[in-house]
């Protein structure tokens, strides 16, 4: 009975929404007349800022270095803003031409999925490191994440495939080949504890993605992660600390908040900037430490089992 008890207790800390004390940051292929956007956590926008060079954002993370990193496709590198403000900083890294994803590793440095390469950067200096992955082509990076055990994943829009590497960057297997609901564009890709969520940005009929898929460790497609009319060409996905994933639709111009078990919670932003792509979570109180929790953490504290401030306290790795 206790189990059954604690079980319900996690499952309700998954389905509540609650407030957090921060703002979050979007980014959007704009063409340059804003392309970074600041909210509140309740998701009234607070500025839009342009200028610096940037055109058509993409990914954003909080890099080690405690700044916004946001990738710059008409520049062909990653530009840095304070977190707190959006106040530029400076030019973070040069990339290769068509960079879209970015992730910080669990070595604390920054990758970079690049066209047809996955660049790894210093994370404090942004200084190059060298390409990351080897032993499979690559072609068309929308999407790159690492599992909790440091390999890396790499989704490649132009085939529907996504590709497993180990922690050193040699490859390891094809994980999904040729997926047809993928092949026509897939966006990007998240862990959802051990299972991987990939979004399905651009669709064949209908014109937009209207999925997010969902694969086992073995590279085995689940049932669908979420899909329907709440979903019009997602591409960019993250956890919040308020425990839901928060889901950018790129054609639909909202922002929808699902729990970690893929139930529908509310249109989170209705009217929000044209193409999104990214999104990230900023702590108000220590910017340099943003830390969102895994899904599985959020209900643990909420179940009184550890207590969020522990778990915001976590800093990445240096």
């Amino acid at each position: 009975m206790k189990n059954k008890t604690t079980l319900t207790v996690l499952a309700l800390a998954l389905a509540a929404p609650a407030a957090f004390a921060g703002s979050i940051f979007i980014t959007s292929r704009g063409g340059g007349g804003g392309d970074l956007h600041q909210y509140s956590s309740t998701g009234t926008l607070l500025q839009s800022i342009s200028g610096n060079g940037l055109v058509n954002a993409q990914g954003i993370t909080i890099g080690p270095n405690g700044n916004l990193l946001v990738i710059n496709e008409a520049g062909a590198n990653v530009l840095q803003y304070n977190p707190a403000t959006g106040a530029f900083i400076g030019t973070f890294a040069t990339t290769n031409s068509f960079p879209q994803p970015i992730v910080v590793g669990p070595d604390g440095n920054v990758y970079v999925g690049a066209d047809t390469s996955v660049q790894k950067f210093n994370g404090t200096t942004g200084a190059f490191m060298g390409n990351f992955t080897s032993g499979n082509p690559l072609s068309d990076i929308t999407g790159i994440a690492f599992d909790a055990a440091g390999n890396l994943f790499v989704g490649t829009a132009d085939s529907g495939s996504i590709f497993k590497y180990d922690s050193t960057g040699a490859f390891v297997s094809t994980f999904v080949s040729n997926n047809p609901t993928l092949s026509t564009g897939m966006g990007s890709l998240l862990f959802n504890g051990v299972n991987l969520l990939v979004a399905d940005t651009f669709g064949n009929s209908p014109a937009w993605g209207n999925q997010i898929l969902a694969f086992a460790p073995n590279g085995t497609q689940l049932p669908d992660f979420a899909g329907g009319a709440n979903l019009n060409g997602p591409d960019g996905m993250a956890f919040g600390p308020d425990g839901l994933l928060y889901v950018l639709n790129y054609a639909g111009n909202t922002v929808v908040r699902y729990t970690a078990a893929g139930q529908f919670v509310d249109t989170f932003i209705a009217n929000g900037p044209s193409s999104m792509r990214g999104i990230v979570f900023v702590n108000d109180a220590s910017p340099a430490q943003t830390q969102t929790p895994e899904p599985s953490s959020v209900a643990l504290a909420a179940a009184g089992l550890v207590t969020m401030a522990a778990l915001r306290s976590r800093k990445r790795p240096q």
